[in-house]
């Protein structure tokens, strides 16, 4: 019993020690359980996260009133026949938990790169690699002192996982459920980014080819 009286003490000793030593680090550890990232999930609750250079970016579900911040969407663009998923603005998250800079990232996706989607023959997870000519990625950052946009920075090297996806209704407005994990890497002339840990779980109504 003594032996067992020590072990919980020594635990709960050391439990109190990390709180005390994480509690004067000036920032967080930068790993896939890092609070200020949205933890991944499959029931539409309409948020997305991922890593920039090792610094935490998340999209908020945001309830604004007309005017507000634009949702995420999924549309079809007839010119260059393809699908574009884009998130809505979000944030750096600072090692403080206030919001830092804005940005938001798109996946452009041809026709022929989803066509199993399309077809209903996909199995999921389904996989789409990021080559630039059928799949890539866009990361628009904003910057930190006015609401002037960077140069666009496009991915071809990376991957966009969708884990889930469930239709319902019918037309004229159908309801799509959308989630899944990618990672891509930037190297052109907006800037070199490392883009990992990327989740997203979004839920769309949908009237004709466009989804908000």
């Amino acid at each position: 019993m003594d032996k067992i009286k020590r072990h919980i003490f020594f635990l709960i000793s050391a439990s109190i020690l990390t709180i005390i030593i994480h509690g004067c680090e000036e920032s967080f550890v930068v790993d896939i359980t890092d609070p200020r990232l949205p933890e991944y999930s499959e029931s539409g609750r309409n948020h997305a996260g991922a890593y920039i250079n090792d610094q935490p970016w998340r999209y908020y579900p945001r309830y604004t009133f007309k005017g507000g911040e634009a949702p995420a969407n999924l549309r079809f663009d007839e010119a260059t026949d393809s699908y574009i998923l884009s998130f809505p603005p979000g944030n750096y998250i600072t090692p403080w938990g206030t919001h830092g800079a804005s940005g938001t990232i798109f996946f452009i996706l041809s026709a022929e790169s989803v066509r199993p989607i399309l077809e209903e023959t996909a199995q999921y997870p389904f996989v789409i690699s990021l080559d630039g000519e059928l799949a890539r990625a866009e990361l628009l950052l904003y910057d930190g002192q006015t609401s002037s946009t960077r140069v666009p920075c496009f991915s071809s090297k990376g991957q966009l996982h969708l884990r889930k996806l469930s239709v319902s209704g019918s037309d004229p407005e159908r309801r799509i459920l959308i989630a899944g994990t990618f990672g891509f890497d930037v190297d052109d002339q907006c800037g070199t980014y490392e883009v990992h840990s990327g989740r997203f779980d979004l839920f769309f109504r949908c009237f004709s080819q466009s989804c908000f």
